[in-house]
């Protein structure tokens, strides 16, 4: 499994980067709500990734950068780049836009991002009838923090894998893009990312 991240000149032509779909809910469950998205690479600026789920009324308690937004309905993007060491990168959103982001080896070493390295990211939300959806603008100057010897450009190669999450009592799930083979739910396996390169 390999996800072609397109360049784009502007985040308008989202439309034309390649779908992915977030449809492996490796730990069962009856509630299983349709995710997919598309993730761009804006030259020289940053990565612009939209995501969709087709729920139409997703718990959303958190509101604040750096809340526990897992635990309401959300959904996340974790990815590292290969020519670095193998700490990653996750950020995780709920429809209201609540962002937490934090960078690492593993689960257990994770240090968040700082206030304002997360008001680098912006986001826009949508909630319509039946489904909700969220674009976040990464820009470079942010990852550079993370990955100083990293160049990110055309032929750049990633690990990542996107993720639909409600961990509270309320329709809980877990689903993933790449599948995950572990016997307890856990995103923060890095083995289990797919790759990614960044083409023209």
């Amino acid at each position: 499994m390999k996800y072609l991240i397109k360049s784009l000149e502007s985040s308008d032509q989202i439309s034309e980067c390649p779908a992915f779909h977030v449809d492996h809910f490796n730990w069962g469950g009856s509630y299983r709500p349709a995710s997919s998205g598309q993730l761009g690479f804006i030259r020289d600026q940053g990565f612009f990734l939209h995501m969709s789920c087709q729920e139409n009324d997703p718990v959303c308690i958190y509101h604040h950068d750096s809340d526990p937004v897992y635990l309401d309905s959300a959904m996340e993007f974790f990815f590292s780049f290969e020519s670095e060491n193998s700490s990653y990168m996750n950020l995780e959103f709920n429809s209201a836009g609540a962002l937490l982001g934090q960078f690492g080896s593993s689960r257990s070493d994770r240090v968040s991002l700082k206030s304002d390295e997360l008001k680098m990211i912006t986001r826009t939300c949508f909630q319509n009838a039946d489904h909700w959806s969220v674009d976040l603008f990464i820009p470079v100057s942010l990852l550079q923090i993370y990955y100083p010897s990293v160049t990110i450009s055309e032929g750049t190669r990633l690990k990542l894998n996107f993720y639909k999450i409600a961990e509270g009592e309320k329709n809980t799930h877990f689903a993933s893009y790449s599948p995950i083979q572990s016997d307890a739910p856990n995103f923060h396996l890095p083995e289990f990312f797919a790759d990614a390169a960044i083409t023209g």
